[in-house]
């Protein structure tokens, strides 16, 4: 319901924006799962840059717990949208903005602070290890990942809004 002409899904999404969704799952007979998980690009096509804008990629909802996450995000677009002035009208020049964000919605929803309890794993630790071992194993990770590289194939700047206590990080 954008109006702002500067907001579109991600290549990887649907009409609504949902790149993919969590799987259906159950344990102690509490059903979660097939939540959206969320993508979009924000770029200000009206404003021409000659040599291209810079890519900051935006995530928040990596661990389930942390909601204040998403307040960090929502400011940084809100400001691209709708701020004013010399600096608002630079970050439009200059950069382009790619957001994911609900990234463990299964986790939300069963009022989990860190994990996924159907699984009880960190999707945290899944973004990637030094061995590639077990980098992307989890569904959720893999759906974001292949959205992020349909839509780029490079970033200038990643920042992962994390929470924790009424702080943000």
């Amino acid at each position: 319901s954008d109006t702002s002409g500067m907001v579109f899904v991600s290549t990887a999404a649907d009409f609504n924006g949902i790149i993919g969704t969590s799987p259906a799952e159950t344990r102690s007979g509490i059903q979660v799962g097939a939540n959206p998980i969320y993508g979009f690009r924000l770029t200000a096509q009206s404003v021409p840059h000659p040599s291209g804008r810079r890519r900051l990629l935006l995530t928040s909802g990596i661990h389930a717990g942390e909601v204040l996450d998403g307040w960090i995000l929502r400011s940084i677009i809100n400001f691209y949208r709708q701020g004013v002035g010399a600096k608002a009208d630079a970050f439009r020049a200059n950069w382009e903005i790619l957001a994911y964000w609900n990234l463990t919605p299964n986790g939300r929803r069963a009022g989990a602070a860190r994990t996924n309890p159907m699984r009880g794993e960190d999707p945290n630790r899944d973004w990637g290890s030094s061995d590639g071992a077990t980098a992307f194993s989890l569904a959720e990770n893999s759906i974001v990942r292949n959205a992020i590289l349909a839509d780029t194939a490079s970033v200038t700047a990643h920042l992962d809004g994390h929470s924790s206590g009424g702080y943000l990080y």
